[in-house]
């Protein structure tokens, strides 16, 4: 060693926040979120009822995945969102259109598919074309 003593940082602890109660302010605590990132965060949040699992931050428009894994050593999910799901043989259009997975056509093929069989599930979409198992996956987050 040379007479130059090296510095060591000290690592600050993280503390780990809640992605589904944390503020806009909260999350431009992350590098890479400004003001603009960090409300759309909350809006999409707010859209989807809350986060279910921390992936679901690549969907949010403009977001960088090198960013995302970074809010992803600061946040976890700790509040689970609580929906009520509604049977997919019940479901109205309306309401699947305020499903945030689900386009206009989707929503207008459940309904035909419901029409031909009033006992349609979840799991009797798996093999119907466009529902692949990432889709159910997250249908299931709102439907039964």
């Amino acid at each position: 060693m040379t007479a130059k003593t090296k510095k060591i940082k000290k690592l600050k602890a993280i503390e780990v926040k809640d992605l589904n109660t944390s503020t806009a302010a909260d999350l431009t605590q992350v590098r890479g979120i400004g003001a603009v990132l960090s409300e759309r965060i909350v809006k999409y949040r707010k859209r989807l009822q809350g986060f279910d699992e921390l992936d679901q931050l690549y969907e949010v428009y403009g977001l960088d995945s090198l960013v995302v894994e970074k809010v992803k050593r600061q946040f976890k999910i700790i509040t689970k969102p609580e929906r009520v799901k509604t049977p997919v043989a019940e479901v109205t259009l309306e309401a699947l259109l305020r499903i945030p997975y689900f386009s206009k056509s989707g929503a207008k093929k459940i309904i035909g598919l419901r029409t031909r069989n009033r006992n349609l599930s979840l799991e009797n979409l798996r093999s119907e074309p466009g529902f692949d198992s990432l889709k159910i996956e997250r249908l299931a987050l709102y439907l039964q």
